[in-house]
């Protein structure tokens, strides 16, 4: 299977506190899914449920190939919240 990815950060520095709060997909069924989360307004930190952590890891898990517009920006914002995502994908 094969699913595009797109995140959308707090911000550009992601050395320094940004962090992905919404990361959206689609496969080749047109299937799309999406995971938002709330911002904390005062840290700017995103309240991430490790369920959704978890279901987004075994969606990476279990496709072929993964499409990405930004693809260097997407996968460290991914790590930011412990989601690796593998280059040979």
């Amino acid at each position: 299977m094969i699913i595009s990815l797109d995140t959308e950060s707090t911000g550009l520095d992601l050395a320094h506190g940004a962090k992905p709060f919404l990361i959206t997909t689609c496969d080749t069924e047109g299937v799309t899914r999406f995971w938002e989360w709330d911002v904390d307004p005062l840290t700017r930190q995103p309240e991430i449920p490790q369920e959704d952590l978890c279901d987004i890891a075994k969606l990476i898990d279990s496709v072929d190939l993964i499409y990405l517009h930004n693809a260097s920006f997407d996968a460290r914002g991914l790590v930011t919240v412990g989601i690796d995502l593998p280059w040979a994908k």
